[in-house]
């Protein structure tokens, strides 16, 4: 099924009109991040990203929809957001160790990485959108200490 496929009474359908052109690569074309992804799909990812962590000795924590959603608030979400806690000198090596444990870094752009200190990937398994977000000092550092590993299928996160 293509992007466009599905239609409501609500939607308009047809070719748009392009008023401007794309202003990332996630706007250029239709991307799997539209589907909500299934129990299973996250708890594969986040076992992945478990393993690649410690494979690194990283500390992270879950926020955003997922984490919501492992405290009992129900959301969508089609991607996973994750605070990591990355040596800046240590990036292309943590990249490779993530590659190992089946995530595709998005884009190979440095400049990108150090002006929103966020690192997407893919989840080759699953195709689920992941973020890393490079901790910072202060309130991040705070959110490390505090953070409470909960049992997601099987694996601590």
């Amino acid at each position: 099924m293509s992007c466009g496929a599905t239609s409501s009474p609500l939607m308009i359908t047809g070719r748009r009109k392009r008023i401007a052109g794309p202003i990332s690569p996630f706007t250029a074309e239709c991307l799997r991040a539209y589907v909500v992804p299934s129990h299973r799909a996250v708890a594969d990812l986040l076992d992945a990203l478990a393993a690649a962590m410690g494979e690194r000795g990283v500390r992270w924590y879950l926020f955003g929809a997922q984490a919501a959603i492992v405290w009992g608030s129900p959301r969508l979400s089609a991607d996973v957001d994750v605070t990591a806690e990355i040596d800046p000198t240590a990036l292309n090596d943590y990249i490779a160790t993530m590659g190992e444990h089946g995530f595709d870094a998005v884009f190979d752009d440095p400049d990108f990485v150090a002006r929103t200190r966020v690192i997407p990937f893919t989840h080759r398994a699953s195709g689920m959108p992941l973020d890393v977000v490079l901790a910072g000092p202060g309130f991040e550092d705070d959110f490390l200490q505090r953070a409470i590993p909960v049992d997601i299928g099987g694996s601590l996160v």
